[in-house]
């Protein structure tokens, strides 16, 4: 059977940043009636329904052999169908265009051996792992089948560009979007969800948002609150990852009192709702979708100049980025500006206008219009 085009995800089910630009993606494919065929491992019911799914075998035993076989078997699977165009969301070697949602790995990999102890770094090194993702992302960006790569940040085209020495114009950057946020008649009220939550009205709520702690700087976040000129905060932790060793962290600081770990919530709304600023102290973010929800919703951010969305405020107008995201100092100094109401209503309106900006139908527009520049270049026989 042949199809308008192919979509590859290992995972397409709600979760992450990549996993939410995914499922938005294929809705608008499919409200503009096109027919998609998705390759993954694990599918989300509704999609099931909307879209052909062949489904790819994966080893689980550990990450590794995850990686290897659903490279593997999805290059096998691919190949057994006739698609106009390849889409991936992944490391993979056969598409036409690469959604460079990871961003670059040996980048991440830099700034992740900044925080560990010597040990660490050295086991870093010779994990098997990290050599495979080195040759998936190779092979992936250096296929002859390649068309064109988009990144969802400036900082991630200057990465692959410098790094796999790709053609300029063989890269296009297309900024992640944010849904409209609930109207506020269809959202509890803020003040009974703070009770709920057992915080008064005059205590700061800091939310950080995000899986993958060691990634998103959650330590030095932690390592900032001493610093603080206010006891009367709250540091709200939503996302999934392993929270007992910052737990022994923020005891060892004497913070214990003031961190909350909600663990991952579909309702993150609720908790913008509640809150009054947020943070993500990231050390690599391709891009950062949480950051642009965060803005819809009103709430200042302070983000790293470490992530791609850093590239959409401008500091002290419409949010705060913190240049060196491995300074708890800085973070603080950041934070102790927004114990201020009056800077942080500022901040936070200025903030959603901006992210309106950033609509679904800008980027899957921007998107198409990179798509028909990769297929034109495709028939001209090469990147202008």
């Amino acid at each position: 059977m042949k199809s308008d085009l192919a979509f590859i995800q290992r995972t397409l089910v709600p979760g992450g940043g990549n996993e939410a630009f995914a499922l938005r993606f294929l809705n608008e494919l499919a409200k503009r009636g096109m027919r998609v065929t998705l390759f993954a491992h694990r599918v989300a019911p509704e999609l099931k329904e909307r879209f052909e799914c062949i489904h790819v075998p994966v080893f689980k035993p550990s990450s590794f052999l995850k990686n290897l076989s659903f490279a593997w078997f999805c290059k096998r699977l691919v190949r057994e169908h006739e698609f106009d165009l390849i889409l991936s969301n992944e490391r993979t070697p056969w598409q036409n265009v690469y959604f460079a949602g990871e961003g670059c790995h040996e980048e991440w990999l830099k700034q992740r051996l900044k925080q560990v102890s010597a040990w660490k770094r050295w086991l870093i090194r010779i994990n098997p792992l990290h050599f495979l993702l080195h040759l998936l992302e190779k092979k992936c960006l250096t296929n002859a089948r390649l068309d064109g790569v988009i990144a969802f940040s400036e900082r991630t085209r200057k990465e692959l560009l410098q790094k796999y020495n790709l053609p300029e114009d063989k890269i296009r950057v297309v900024y992640h979007s944010t849904l409209e946020p609930r109207p506020d008649d269809e959202l509890p009220d803020r003040a009974q969800l703070r009770k709920d939550w057992g915080v008064p009205e005059n205590k700061l709520v800091i939310l950080f948002v995000g899986s993958g702690f060691e990634r998103k700087g959650l330590r030095f976040l932690i390592e900032s609150l001493p610093h603080l000129k206010s006891q009367e905060y709250s540091l709200w932790v939503l996302g999934k990852g392993n929270i007992r060793p910052y737990k022994r962290l923020a005891i060892r600081l004497g913070v214990s009192e003031n961190i909350r770990f909600f663990g991952q919530n579909p309702h993150a709304d609720l908790f913008y709702r509640a809150g009054d600023v947020f943070v993500l102290p990231t050390l690599y973010e391709p891009f950062g979708l949480t950051v642009l929800e965060a803005m819809s919703q009103g709430l200042p951010v302070v983000v790293s100049s470490h992530a791609g969305a850093s590239e959409i405020i401008s500091h002290g107008e419409n949010g705060l980025v913190i240049q060196d995201p491995f300074s708890p100092s800085e973070i603080a100094e950041c934070l102790n500006g927004l114990f201020e109401a009056g800077k942080r209503n500022s901040l936070g309106v200025r903030g959603r206008d901006r992210a309106k900006e950033f609509s679904l139908q800008r980027q899957v527009d921007e998107t198409f219009k990179a798509l028909d520049h990769f297929k034109q270049s495709r028939k001209s026989g090469g990147m202008d």
